[in-house]
């Protein structure tokens, strides 16, 4: 979140345990006022973890939606090389930033009876990025993923087993 963080111990696919803490409770718990973003998250995410009692094997990291840009869009039907080469071409249309300034990835699917690519172009400004990979980098922990809180709820809804069923969800 924007002010807080939340973590969930999953086990075998399913939700053992849910913390969550407040950014404002770091300086309150040490007394210390003024700390610098970066120290107030890192000792969220170490209360987190010590919380949970979870290792750095695994860590699945959501972060808030309003940091990424999420737009879709068709292109001519193309197979996987075209679409990688036109895709920075095309996204820079839909995108307010510059592509070189962003970490991005994208998702396609294809209508052969339209004849077009629908694209789900997904992106995050460097800058915000590396602010989250150095809090990481600090802890000595390596997110295995790192997407926006709308594809985590996705994936939770997933192991579900009425959505489970569902295609192309």
């Amino acid at each position: 979140g924007v002010n807080s963080i939340s973590g969930s111990l999953v086990v075998n696919k399913k939700v053992v345990e849910t913390v969550t803490f407040n950014l404002s409770s770091v300086e309150d718990e040490t007394s210390i006022e003024n700390l610098n973003d970066e120290v107030r998250w890192e000792a969220l995410i170490n209360k987190l973890l010590r919380q949970l009692g979870v290792d750095d094997s695994e860590i699945y990291l959501s972060i808030a939606d309003k940091d990424f840009v999420l737009r879709s869009f068709e292109m001519p039907l193309m197979r996987k090389k075209e679409i990688d080469a036109a895709i920075v071409y095309e996204a820079e249309k839909y995108i307010p930033f510059k592509i070189e300034e962003m970490q991005w990835d994208y998702g396609f699917s294809r209508s052969l009876k339209d004849k077009k690519s629908s694209i789900s172009f997904l992106a995050i400004q460097d800058e915000r990025y590396q602010q989250f990979v150095n809090i990481f980098n600090h802890l000595n922990i390596t997110p295995t993923v790192i997407e926006p809180a709308f594809l985590s709820l996705v994936r939770s809804l997933k192991t579900l087993k009425s959505v489970a069923a569902v295609k192309n969800f």
